[in-house]
């Protein structure tokens, strides 16, 4: 069982209209910041930690992967030195004051990754992943996050972002597996077992003996899945989605208070301006025109020439109305890596006003 959540006000910074009202009439535009390196490691994002217990030369310090994760960092350092790592790195890496922080910022929200490690005790992790040497569970970490989020009226959007067996190779599923990993390795009854935890945690539900629960006021969505590899047969990440869905409300996540995020309802996209040849040559005031209407660079889109001036956010637009759904960028990078006059000169050149365009007088 959490904790009693303590009493907030109805209405939190990232909502709008009335406190009654269902979520999506309230119409709320979300600017957030993902707590990336928290409860999931990626090697890219936690540097340093990697850095202090590195892959010792000549010994398998990759678990036999091809390169470094949370699953190889686990396996190298052994359960009893994994958890005092990963204990002390979690109580350290954010607190209060950084949720403070980013309502101070303009900030309304914030997207918070967990393992499924994180939820499911070591006993229910799966067929294939039982012995897995991952660190949890992280309960005390999310009851925290949503509790300091409430306090700085910021709105919480919990993220499965590694899946039993991972939904991908990638490091960001827990294990980097790259080409060995297979669609087959994927846990999906698992991964439900996860979903079904987190929404039996903090869904809103009447025991047997007559007591409530109350879904905590910060908890503005649930996302079921990070970045499934492409492999994935469609009729069976469609499928998951949909299970995945049913377990979300039938632990009390109520669709009026909860968003549920995914492939069916409300769509999360990432728009990373940093991979391919044609992002790497442009110049970060290049990319952020992009960003707006009418302007831009054409040279990016993975390398591969990229859209229209200016096209970005009208092509995510187009994309919501087609489909009518919400559409979140939950990850985004506008430029890596910084070219070699340094970001604070290359931001303030991305910041200066553009050159009038030049008269041409006519001769007399």
């Amino acid at each position: 069982m959490r904790p009693p959540s303590p009493a907030q006000p109805a209405t939190l910074f990232w909502q709008t209209g009335n406190a009654g009202d269902p979520w999506w009439q309230r119409r709320p535009k979300l600017r957030g910041v993902n707590v990336g390196g928290w409860l999931v490691l990626e090697p890219w994002i936690n540097t340093a930690l990697f850095r202090a217990h590195p892959a010792v030369a000549g010994r398998d310090g990759l678990a036999g992967d091809p390169a470094d994760s949370e699953y190889a960092l686990c396996t190298r350092l052994g359960a009893a030195t994994a958890a005092a790592v990963l204990g002390a790195h979690r109580r350290n890496w954010l607190g209060a004051a950084d949720f403070h922080a980013m309502a101070v910022a303009g900030l309304n929200a914030v997207r918070v990754p967990v393992g499924y490690w994180g939820v499911l005790p070591r006993g229910r992790r799966g067929r294939s992943t039982s012995s897995d040497p991952y660190v949890g569970p992280v309960w005390t970490h999310l009851d925290d996050a949503l509790s300091w989020a409430a306090t700085a009226r910021l709105g919480v959007l919990l993220d499965l972002h590694a899946h039993p067996g991972g939904q991908s190779g990638e490091a960001h599923a827990g294990r980097a597996r790259g080409d060995r990993w297979t669609p087959d390795d994927w846990d999906v009854e698992t991964a439900l077992d996860a979903v079904a935890a987190l929404a039996g945690r903090y869904g809103a539900i009447t025991a047997v003996d007559g007591s409530c629960s109350a879904t905590p006021p910060a908890l503005l969505g649930l996302s079921v899945v990070n970045e499934p590899d492409e492999h994935i047969p469609p009729d069976v990440l469609l499928a998951f989605y949909r299970r995945a869905y049913a377990a979300a409300r039938a632990g009390g996540l109520r669709a009026e208070t909860v968003a549920f995020v995914g492939d069916n309802l409300v769509l999360d996209l990432h728009a990373y301006q940093c991979f391919g040849e044609g992002w790497a040559a442009a110049s970060l005031a290049d990319i952020l025109h992009t960003w707006e209407p009418g302007r831009g660079y054409a040279g990016g889109g993975n390398g591969s020439g990229g859209s229209g001036a200016g096209e970005r956010v009208s092509e995510l637009a187009a994309v919501g109305r087609t489909l009518n759904r919400w559409v979140l960028v939950c990850e985004w990078s506008l430029r890596l890596p910084w070219s070699g006059v340094g970001v604070a000169t290359e931001l303030a050149a991305a910041r200066a006003p553009s050159p009038p365009p030049t008269r041409r007088h006519a001769l007399p």
